[in-house]
C-alpha cells in the first residue's frame, strides 16, 4: 500500500524482485498472493492474487485473513483476454483491520465507496487493458483459494 513499485515473487529463486514501476498512483491497498496457490490457465499460472484492505504492511509479510469477496478481472494486456480476478480480504488479526467487515454483504453494504474505489483503481491502473467483471461474495473467493 502507498507504493507505486510493483513486485513479483520469484518462485524458481525464493525472493522478490522488481517487476515494474507504475504509471499510476500508488496502491491503494496491500497487494500480493496467497501462498501454495496456483491460478490453472492464466498466463503463467501465477499464485491467487489477494488485495487485503489495511493499513500498509511490511512487503512479504503472511498474515491469515478474512476473504470478503472476489473482484472479477479481465485483462487484455498480453493480445488476448485473460481472467485476472482477485480476492479481496481484510486481516484476520482485528489489530490490522482498517475496515470491519467479515463479509462480502457487510462490505458491500457498509464500504461502498472503498469498493468503488479497488474498481477504479484497476481501470486507471492500466486503461483500456482492465476490465472490470464485478464482484462475487466471499464464498466464491473461498471457492477460487
Amino acid at each position: 500500500m502507498g507504493s507505486s513499485i510493483k513486485i513479483q515473487y520469484r518462485e524458481k529463486y525464493g525472493l522478490f524482485d522488481l517487476d515494474r514501476y507504475l504509471n499510476f498512483i500508488p496502491y491503494v491497498f496491500n497487494y500480493g498472493f496467497i501462498p501454495r496457490t496456483l491460478v490453472q490457465g492464466v498466463s503463467d499460472d501465477d499464485p491467487m492474487d489477494i488485495i487485503v484492505i489495511s493499513d500498509s504492511l511490511p512487503r512479504g509479510q503472511v498474515i491469515d485473513v478474512i476473504p470478503i469477496g472476489l473482484l472479477r478481472l479481465s485483462d487484455f494486456g498480453h493480445g488476448r483476454k485473460e481472467v485476472d480476478d482477485k480476492v479481496v480480504a481484510v486481516p484476520a488479526d482485528k489489530a490490522l483491520q482498517s475496515i470491519s467487515a467479515q463479509n462480502f454483504l457487510e462490505f458491500k453494504h457498509r464500504f461502498p465507496k472503498i469498493q468503488k474505489m479497488i474498481e477504479l483503481w484497476y481501470e486507471g491502473y492500466k486503461p483500456g487493458y482492465i476490465e472490470v467483471e464485478g464482484w462475487e461474495d466471499d464464498v466464491a473467493a473461498w471457492n477460487r483459494v
